[in-house]
């Protein structure tokens, strides 16, 4: 187990490679291109069903910091090269649906979009990790041009993003003050369970107003 001043070297060798003007070209013109093609979705499906499909979508490049420390757990030489060959969400894009039946309207409509090339589907809305977390994750490689880079696309609906936010603070926090997380992580777990229901009864009360 390396300390955490050698961590600290490595993470600053990372910041160092991630300013390459190369990963910025590429992230310049990728991500834009494919923000637009979200909010393209957003406005043809929300045409077809009558109503604002996508909550919100918003994109972010994993810090050194992170992309360091999960090269390590996975025992890779943390450098940005293995870092593209080895992560699938150096790029992250998170689309929050309002409905969480939309969730795989959204899915299949990302899967068109031209310069997608799927790499793999993970559906932890209908199985999801045994901490509660749900979401169905699409990793792909977007090409455009000469440009290639790999990136994860999450999607999953706004009771599920609610639940993800206050894990992720929760933990985080956790890592801070030391807390035993055996009791608050069983609590999430039915948290989770009892967003699922919330998911479904929204549903249900959003098509009895459409038959009024």
């Amino acid at each position: 187990m390396i300390s955490d001043k050698e961590t600290q070297i490595l993470v600053e060798k990372m910041k160092h490679e991630m300013n390459d003007v190369v990963i910025d070209l590429r992230c310049d013109m990728t991500i834009p291109y494919i923000m637009e093609k979200i909010d393209q979705i957003n406005q043809e499906l929300s045409i077809e069903k009558g109503y604002e499909v996508i909550e919100f979508s918003k994109w972010r490049i994993k810090s050194p910091e992170s992309i360091v420390k999960k090269l390590l757990r996975r025992n890779v030489e943390p450098t940005f090269e293995n870092a593209m060959k080895c992560l699938n969400d150096i790029v992250g894009i998170r689309v929050v649906t309002f409905l969480y039946e939309d969730i795989y309207s959204v899915v299949d409509r990302i899967k068109q979009i031209e310069g997608i090339h799927i790499r793999k589907v993970k559906d932890f809305v209908k199985h999801p990790k045994p901490s509660g977390y749900r979401s169905v994750h699409v990793i792909v490689d977007l090409v455009l041009g000469e440009e290639t880079i790999g990136m994860e696309i999450q999607i999953r609906s706004a009771a599920m993003n609610y639940w993800s936010v206050l894990q992720h603070m929760i933990f985080y926090k956790s890592e801070k003050s030391g807390a035993n997380m055996e009791a608050i992580e069983r609590e999430l777990e039915k948290c989770s369970k009892d967003i699922a229901q919330i998911d479904k009864r929204m549903r249900k009360m959003h098509d009895l107003i459409d038959q009024m």
